[in-house]
């Protein structure tokens, strides 16, 4: 089963719609849990268009540039020091962000790698327009920003290193497992998948204590929303190699769902576990992606 859809609804403010999740042939099981998921995405997406500043530090080095993705417009940062000609980062955000949100990553990694960074942007985040989105169009948004990389830049597949924060880690195993001959995955604060992180995470406080006792005692709804957003079910069949960083005190996603995955990952090159810091991507996070960069 995956996901299908998450469709767009609300009369009364079409330029904030809200988000639906809508599985194909939904099990009437999923039903007690399905509103509860509703509120995640539709909430991410909200937030996700609040703040899209971009410091002066950033400006001269960034290029903002329209991606074609199946007939939708979506954007990107293209950020550079060398004009654009050796490698690059590509960097996949999280929910509830957009292009703009980890801007300390995108400075540290220009000033003390010889990489670039470009950050694409999903459909209905951010600046772009409200459509239907998916497991499918994640992928789809984040192969046209690849496309474009090697395309319109001619940068070689192995040159282009990976990094996903929080769902942005599901992103980008996804885009991992299509497109093997990548240089390297690289995994901060990922998501394990739906299931596992509404039964782990103390961010899921606005699950109710009905739905999470169903979760708990309906084995077959566990298992299906363990389907959903599954990072593990790519790094299982990618031989990429991967890197892990997560937060021992991480809050909002467990050190659990990295000591999980990294049980799964079929080329995994290191797993850093950090003592202090949560689930954002703080300065320990950043210094330890720019020694993996080095």
């Amino acid at each position: 089963m995956r996901l299908s859809s998450i469709n767009t609804y609300n009369n009364n403010n079409p330029s904030m719609q809200a988000y639906k999740y809508r599985p194909n042939r939904t099990p009437f099981y999923i039903n007690p849990i399905k509103q509860q998921v509703d509120k995640l995405f539709e909430h991410s997406i909200a937030v996700s268009k609040r703040q899209r500043t971009v410091s002066d530090k950033l400006k001269p080095y960034l290029s903002e540039v329209p991606i074609r993705t199946n007939k939708v417009d979506t954007y990107a940062f293209d950020m550079t020091k060398n004009g654009g000609k050796g490698k690059y980062v590509l960097f996949l955000h999280g929910l509830g962000q957009n292009i703009a949100a980890e801007q300390g990553l995108y400075n540290a990694i220009l000033e003390n790698t010889e990489y670039s960074v470009f950050v694409p942007e999903y459909r209905g985040f951010g600046k772009n327009p409200l459509k239907v989105i998916s497991n499918e169009t994640f992928l789809e948004d984040t192969q046209a920003a690849l496309d474009y990389l090697v395309n319109e830049k001619q940068i070689p597949e192995n040159d282009i290193t990976v990094v996903g924060h929080s769902f942005g880690g599901f992103v980008a195993s996804q885009l991992v497992k299509a497109n093997p001959n990548l240089n390297r995955l690289i995994l901060v604060s990922s998501v394990d998948n739906l299931g596992n992180e509404m039964m782990r995470s103390s961010a899921m406080k606005h699950v109710s204590p009905i739905a999470l006792k169903i979760l708990k005692n309906i084995r077959l709804l566990r298992k299906y929303l363990e389907s959903l957003f599954s990072t593990k079910d790519q790094l299982q069949t990618s031989n990429i190699p991967v890197d892990i960083i997560h937060s021992m005190n991480d809050r909002v996603v467990s050190y659990k769902s990295a000591k999980y995955l990294s049980e799964y990952c079929q080329n995994l090159r290191s797993v850093t576990f950090l003592k202090t810091g949560g689930h954002s991507m703080e300065e320990n996070k950043i210094n330890t992606v720019i020694n993996l960069l080095r």
